[in-house]
């Protein structure tokens, strides 16, 4: 089909290589990234080609919480998290319908990659002591 028609098959080809890319690229991001910064690059990739403005952009999404987990490898639970957490960030402003997206915040959180928020040490249950290494003595 390749000497029959070149044309086809080059542009067959450089579709297949497009959608290759962007499935690496989405695995990488689900794998390396925290889900705070997933949700600030989502948020920062829908604000684009809207004329930046001072102060923060009115966005409204046409997903639920439920469809974005999705889209971002969570569930709705931690999306309403990561969301909490950009919110206490300043990066977002959430109302009943929109985000209020700040474009500078959402960038520099996108941009780093790191996690907003500590994760937490697990606490020890209460009564449960350390324990020590016993030493032997040699004889036994």
């Amino acid at each position: 089909m390749r000497a029959d028609r070149p044309a086809i098959t080059d542009a067959v080809i450089a579709f297949l290589c497009r959608r290759l890319r962007e499935v690496s690229d989405k695995l990488e991001a689900i794998a390396l990234y925290p889900l705070e910064t997933r949700v600030a690059r989502f948020l920062f990739a829908a604000l684009r080609g809207r004329e930046a403005g001072r102060g923060r952009m009115a966005l409204e999404l046409p997903y639920s919480q439920s469809e974005l987990a999705a889209l971002l490898g969570a569930s709705r639970q931690k999306i309403n998290a990561a969301l909490g957490a950009l919110e206490d960030a300043n990066a977002i402003k959430r109302t009943s319908d929109r985000l209020f997206c700040d474009r500078q915040i959402l960038a520099r959180i996108a941009e780093l990659g790191g996690r907003l928020t500590e994760r937490r040490r697990p606490r020890r249950r209460r009564g449960a002591r350390r324990r020590r290494g016993r030493r032997r003595s040699e004889g036994c």
